[in-house]
């Protein structure tokens, strides 16, 4: 539709828009933008990679404290053998002593030792009574 007041429309003159401005982004523009974007993604990959090795290392904690536990429960059932036992690269090892001037009860400390990328080693420790 053209309203008497739209200026005459010359063939020969290129179509622009926005006024006489061009529409695009410059070299440089996509530059920055492509540059934003590669270390916003490069940030967010290491914390990608941060949080898998963060996820295994609380895994592997957790698992020592199964193994920690299980053995714990062992000893309370009667089991008193002091046996190191080693599973999927988890060594167990348990260690009853008295515990000073009661007669009836036993401190068993509990050792869970593995390896990753630095060795590490959780006791747990509990005093458990003489089974009658």
């Amino acid at each position: 539709m053209i309203c008497s007041s739209d200026p005459p429309v010359d063939p020969d003159r290129p179509i622009r828009h926005r006024g006489d401005r061009q529409v695009g982004f410059s070299l440089i523009e996509v530059q920055v933008a492509f540059l934003l974007f590669a270390v916003i993604s490069l940030a967010l990959v290491q914390t990608l990679i941060a949080s898998q090795a963060a996820r295994q290392t609380s895994a592997q904690w957790m698992r020592a404290t199964q193994l920690a536990e299980e053995r714990l429960e062992q000893v309370r059932a009667g089991d008193s053998s002091d046996a190191t036992v080693t599973s999927n690269g988890f060594t167990v090892s348990s260690q009853a002593t008295a515990a000073g001037r009661y007669v009836d009860v036993r401190v068993v400390a509990v050792t869970v030792a593995w390896t990753d990328r630095n060795p590490h080693t959780f006791v747990l420790r509990s005093l458990v009574g003489e089974r009658p």
